[in-house]
């Protein structure tokens, strides 16, 4: 099965005073540039993204004000910050809020892209997260392992399970290296699609590339 992280660079950490001051603000539905003067001198970029960052998953639409008001705090929002304030949807289970700043970012990342696809399998859109992870490189973005196995599972779950080791024989090309969430949505795929001997075969061919987890054998 795929990871069930997203961007890892969204992992929380405790909020420095001034991080917790601006998030403090930021939980009023009315924030906005004039709550920032309570702050002077405004809030740095990273005080931004470590406030979006300490949000809980009940604070999404905190960590979404905050990523709109930097702007009017002198500091247009990086493929960092787009990443931090999409986990913070995902952990509040907003995918297509998640989608939506993907949408909308005016720069992206793998990560940016991976998120999407996470949301995307999230609401079940197998064609969606395939259709997002092949305008990866068109945009100069190269897909990474936690691209693959999101979109594998996704795929997977849609009960498509030849496009599922499609997408595992076409990592060695793309220049990506299969790890075991890869090799193990590609084996949960086979399985809903009751595919054993497929499913035996792919489970030997992950042995010479990697040990087995417990996962790999339960699919």
């Amino acid at each position: 099965m795929a990871p069930s992280r997203t961007a890892s660079r969204g992992a929380r950490k405790p909020p420095d005073k001034r991080t917790a001051a601006l998030l403090a603000l930021a939980l009023d539905q009315n924030f906005g540039p004039l709550a920032l003067q309570q702050l002077e001198p405004a809030p740095s970029r990273t005080v931004f993204q470590r406030a979006i960052q300490s949000t809980s998953g009940s604070q999404w639409a905190a960590a979404l004000r905050l990523l709109e008001t930097m702007p009017e705090a002198g500091h247009e929002p990086t493929a960092y910050s787009y990443n931090l304030a999409q986990t913070a949807c995902m952990r509040g289970g907003q995918w297509r809020s998640a989608i939506e700043l993907f949408e909308s970012a005016a720069v992206r990342d793998v990560a940016t892209f991976s998120t999407a696809i996470a949301a995307h399998s999230k609401l079940g859109d197998a064609d969606k997260a395939l259709e997002t992870l092949r305008a990866m490189p068109a945009a100069g973005v190269r897909p990474n392992e936690f691209s693959y196995a999101t979109t594998i599972s996704a795929v997977g779950a849609a009960g498509r399970w030849r496009d599922a080791l499609s997408l595992l024989n076409e990592m060695p090309r793309a220049g990506v290296r299969a790890n075991s969430y890869c090799y193990n949505a590609a084996l949960a795929a086979l399985d809903r699609g009751g595919q054993a001997a497929e499913a035996v075969r792919l489970l030997d061919r992950m042995a010479g590339a990697m040990a087995p987890d417990v996962i790999s054998y339960t699919s």
